[in-house]
């Protein structure tokens, strides 16, 4: 916010407080909301005013969605050998959070994702390699909320 600028909630106050020079969301709210707030710039510009709408919306659920990885049948979820090699496959994920305004956003970027057992699985950005047979998780941190999706690294090849 800028300094200068004065804020009034002018509806929806019920849902959300001003602290200092920013606005905070209630703990009660559960569900999508608008509030309308009026900027004003007292003793800068005199007759500059403007009404702003806020749409508040709130996390409602968190996945991990994995992608298929080329060549891949089946289950995402499970990573194969590769013919006679010694590599398996590899798989995109993406992180989506459902709003109550029943929206979903991809939040991948803002998420933490990581490996249960980092021996059968790697996990580097938006992508998991298998990397030997087992099962481990995909973990995902989303502004602490926390979720998992298992995966299995098989041995059978792709072509079996």
């Amino acid at each position: 916010f800028d300094q200068r600028t004065s804020y009034q909630i002018l509806s929806g106050g019920e849902f959300v407080s001003m602290i200092e020079d920013s606005l905070a969301v209630n703990g009660s709210v559960n569900s999508s909301r608008i509030i309308y707030v009026r900027a004003t710039f007292p003793n800068v510009f005199n007759f500059s005013t403007q009404v702003v709408q806020i749409n508040i919306v709130i996390l409602k659920a968190l996945s991990i969605l994995i992608s298929p990885s080329v060549g891949g049948k089946g289950n995402a979820s499970v990573l194969q050998r590769i013919h006679c090699s010694t590599q398996f496959q590899a798989s995109d994920i993406a992180v989506v959070a459902a709003l109550t305004d029943g929206t979903a956003r991809d939040v991948t970027s803002y998420s933490a994702l990581s490996s249960s057992d980092t021996r059968i699985i790697a996990v580097a950005t938006s992508r998991m390699i298998g990397l030997s047979p087992g099962y481990a998780d995909v973990m995902c941190s989303f502004y602490g909320v926390k979720i998992r999706n298992t995966v299995y690294v098989s041995n059978s090849s792709l072509h079996a």
